[in-house]
């Protein structure tokens, strides 16, 4: 049996304080008591009084308060009247916002339109033009689409055909060239056009063609168009008047398919068509030749491709006997370069 402590005065003190501690802790806890574990299935809240005191606003001057910032339905106000706020010293000038009035010196935003110009008008530069626009620039090109040979049966012959052209977007001086040498023979045919654009695809062309063979040559004069056309066709048409009123009509026409970025195949395809006999005795009116020749290029560089293709070429009617065949193969191989 453990002998009764005697409860000093001090002990009585110490014990007296930590129960006034302990109440006022277990007070607080029910006044923070988490309700949202609590089961409410069994409790009857019809007797039960949740609303709050009504807040009486009608005394309170809201003329200096910043409304800007205040969240109304976090404070509980939803329902709150505004019919004795005083706004009579909100200030809702929102003028600021824009910027204001544009100062005395600024520039009309509308300085280029009616009437004013680059060069002249109030708003021109001093001295020469200071702005030239893309579409005013001159360019120019140098493309090969051939730089090879091509060999038909027992003959090997030696191939370049391209065409230069400088200008700019809208008009342009093309000059191209078609030169076939074998046996130390060569056939050349020479252009020069001039070239309008007439829409964003589409160009005009005016020029002339000089053909040079083996034992004669001849002029053109030549009149068409030259663009691509609907499905990435690059596509031309151009009827050329020789002499003695000899009229030949030349289409023609070029696909690229892209088996990968580097591997295509261009197929290109021509007609000839004459509106008389050839006093020279070369061709006759009619369908004169067609051709179609794929041609498989390998793109080192967009400026560089290696190529392998055959030509296919045929010569309809009276045509035909007077070039003493009616079709020819023509295999070849080079390079397409452009600069």
């Amino acid at each position: 049996m453990k002998p009764a402590m005697k409860k000093t005065p001090l002990i009585v003190a110490v014990l007296s304080v930590m129960s006034a501690t302990a109440g006022h802790v277990l007070a607080d806890d029910a006044v923070s008591m988490d309700h949202s574990q609590m089961n409410h299935k069994g409790m009857d809240h019809g007797d039960m009084q949740m609303a709050a005191p009504a807040m009486d606003h009608s005394g309170m001057d809201h003329s200096g308060m910043n409304h800007s910032q205040m969240n109304h339905s976090a404070m509980g106000h939803e329902g709150m009247g505004h019919d004795s706020m005083n706004h009579g010293e909100m200030n809702h000038d929102m003028s600021g916002v824009q910027g204001g009035s544009a100062p005395a010196n600024a520039r009309d935003p509308h300085a280029y339109s009616g009437g004013y110009t680059l060069t002249s008008g109030p708003y021109a530069m001093e001295g020469p033009r200071q702005l030239v626009l893309a579409d005013e620039h001159w360019f120019s090109s140098l493309s090969l689409e051939q730089l090879g040979i091509s060999r038909s049966g027992a003959d090997t012959s030696k191939v370049v055909e391209g065409e230069y052209w400088i200008g700019t977007t809208w008009d342009r001086l093309a000059l191209s060239f078609d030169i076939d040498r074998l046996n130390g023979e060569a056939e050349a045919e020479l252009g020069g056009y001039w070239r309008h654009a007439i829409t964003a695809f589409w160009n005009t062309q005016l020029g002339v063609k000089h053909e040079r063979g083996e034992d004669d040559s001849r002029n053109w004069v030549g009149v068409g168009f030259q663009g691509l056309a609907p499905y990435w066709i690059e596509s031309e048409a151009m009827l050329f008047v020789g002499e003695q009123g000899v009229t030949m009509l030349e289409l023609s026409a070029e696909y690229e398919i892209l088996l990968t970025q580097r591997w295509i195949i261009a197929v290109e395809a021509d007609a000839n068509l004459a509106g008389k006999d050839d006093s020279e005795g070369e061709f006759a009116s009619g369908l004169v030749s067609t051709s179609v020749a794929p041609r498989l290029r390998y793109e080192i560089s967009r400026q560089f491709a290696p190529y392998v293709g055959v030509k296919r070429s045929h010569w309809y009617g009276d045509s035909a006997d007077l070039q003493e065949s009616s079709a020819e193969t023509a295999w070849q191989a080079g390079v397409r370069v452009w600069f």
